[in-house]
Protein backbone atom coordinates (compact mmCIF):
# COMPACT_ATOMS: atom_id res chain seq x y z
CA UNK A 1 0.00 0.00 0.00
CA UNK A 2 2.77 2.55 0.68
CA UNK A 3 3.94 2.15 -2.92
CA UNK A 4 0.44 2.80 -4.28
CA UNK A 5 0.06 5.92 -2.14
CA UNK A 6 3.52 7.14 -3.16
CA UNK A 7 2.66 6.89 -6.85
CA UNK A 8 -0.77 8.43 -6.37
CA UNK A 9 1.00 11.53 -5.08
CA UNK A 10 3.86 11.34 -7.59
CA UNK A 11 2.19 10.94 -10.96
CA UNK A 12 0.24 13.45 -13.01
CA UNK A 13 -1.11 10.82 -15.42
CA UNK A 14 -4.87 10.70 -14.87
CA UNK A 15 -5.23 7.16 -16.22
CA UNK A 16 -2.51 5.94 -13.87
CA UNK A 17 -4.15 7.76 -10.95
CA UNK A 18 -7.48 6.09 -11.73
CA UNK A 19 -5.86 2.66 -11.62
CA UNK A 20 -4.11 3.48 -8.35
CA UNK A 21 -7.39 4.68 -6.84
CA UNK A 22 -9.11 1.45 -7.88
CA UNK A 23 -6.29 -0.58 -6.33
CA UNK A 24 -6.76 1.33 -3.07
CA UNK A 25 -10.54 0.76 -3.08
CA UNK A 26 -10.50 -2.11 -0.61
CA UNK A 27 -11.82 -2.00 2.96
CA UNK A 28 -8.50 -2.97 4.52
CA UNK A 29 -6.87 0.16 2.98
CA UNK A 30 -9.20 2.51 4.91
CA UNK A 31 -6.77 3.80 7.54
CA UNK A 32 -3.99 4.64 5.10
CA UNK A 33 -5.89 5.60 1.94
CA UNK A 34 -8.93 7.60 3.01
CA UNK A 35 -7.11 10.85 3.78
CA UNK A 36 -4.95 10.86 0.63
CA UNK A 37 -7.98 10.10 -1.54
CA UNK A 38 -9.96 12.99 -0.04
CA UNK A 39 -6.94 15.23 -0.67
CA UNK A 40 -6.60 13.94 -4.22
CA UNK A 41 -10.27 14.66 -4.91
CA UNK A 42 -9.85 18.23 -3.67
CA UNK A 43 -6.66 18.72 -5.73
CA UNK A 44 -8.30 18.11 -9.11
CA UNK A 45 -8.06 21.51 -10.81
CA UNK A 46 -11.10 23.48 -11.98
CA UNK A 47 -12.58 23.51 -14.51
CA UNK A 48 -12.84 19.75 -14.50
CA UNK A 49 -12.62 18.20 -17.95
CA UNK A 50 -13.61 14.66 -18.91
CA UNK A 51 -10.39 13.16 -17.49
CA UNK A 52 -10.86 14.96 -14.17
CA UNK A 53 -14.50 13.88 -14.02
CA UNK A 54 -13.47 10.25 -14.52
CA UNK A 55 -10.88 10.56 -11.78
CA UNK A 56 -13.41 12.17 -9.43
CA UNK A 57 -15.85 9.38 -10.18
CA UNK A 58 -13.23 6.73 -9.37
CA UNK A 59 -12.29 8.51 -6.14
CA UNK A 60 -15.96 8.87 -5.20
CA UNK A 61 -16.44 5.14 -5.61
CA UNK A 62 -13.34 4.49 -3.51
CA UNK A 63 -14.60 6.81 -0.77
CA UNK A 64 -17.85 4.85 -0.64
CA UNK A 65 -15.85 1.67 -0.01
CA UNK A 66 -13.55 3.34 2.52
CA UNK A 67 -16.23 5.33 4.39
CA UNK A 68 -15.36 6.14 7.98
CA UNK A 69 -17.54 8.20 10.31
CA UNK A 70 -14.45 9.89 11.76
CA UNK A 71 -13.97 11.68 8.39
CA UNK A 72 -17.65 12.64 8.11
CA UNK A 73 -17.05 16.38 7.78
CA UNK A 74 -14.37 15.93 5.09
CA UNK A 75 -16.76 13.82 3.07
CA UNK A 76 -19.63 16.24 3.71
CA UNK A 77 -17.50 19.10 2.33
CA UNK A 78 -16.93 17.10 -0.85
CA UNK A 79 -20.63 16.39 -1.21
CA UNK A 80 -21.50 20.07 -0.79
CA UNK A 81 -19.00 21.15 -3.46
CA UNK A 82 -21.13 22.04 -6.49
CA UNK A 83 -18.37 21.50 -9.05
Amino acid sequence: MPVLLHWLDSTDDVTCKQELVRALSVPWARDAALGPLVDEFKAIPEPVGPAGQSLRWAIGNALEVLWDDERFFDLLDLARERS
